[in-house]
């Protein structure tokens, strides 16, 4: 499922550094709600096949489980990691299902924009990639 989102999710929103995540899966470091809200996006791009053999009947269902997923463990306070936080916020603010009233793609999104401006992100000078 990270191939997947790596392939198709990554160059349209480019939030993780694909090396850190590949370590951090690799030595078990992944937060887990990163984790789920990255499988949220992913999940429309795995073929039914792959989707049944891991449990689920359709896209819509596997959405909504993992958005599920990551809605407790933030819900719960599971993740302290600020960027984290900012990370899924956004991925979670890509998913427009409303599966709860109060934490629909608004609140992900209005989440993300607070917590990058509690980290100073709209004070810092981050060069392109292309020197412009």
């Amino acid at each position: 499922m990270l191939d997947h989102f790596l392939r198709h999710v990554y160059p349209f929103l480019p939030i993780v550094d694909p090396i850190t995540l590949e370590a951090g899966y690799n030595c078990g470091q992944l937060s887990t709600f990163l984790l789920y809200s990255m499988f949220v996006v992913a999940a429309p791009y795995l073929s039914r096949k792959f989707l049944s053999t891991i449990g689920f009947a359709d896209t819509m269902t596997a959405q909504i489980e993992f958005c599920t997923r990551a809605k407790l463990l933030y819900d719960f306070g599971c993740e302290q990691n600020e960027l984290v936080c900012l990370q899924a916020s956004v991925l979670l603010g890509s998913f427009h299902h409303s599966l709860d009233s109060t934490k629909n793609s608004r609140f992900w999104f209005g989440n993300a924009v607070r917590l990058a401006k509690q980290m100073g992100l709209h004070r810092r000078y981050v060069p392109l990639a292309n020197g412009c």
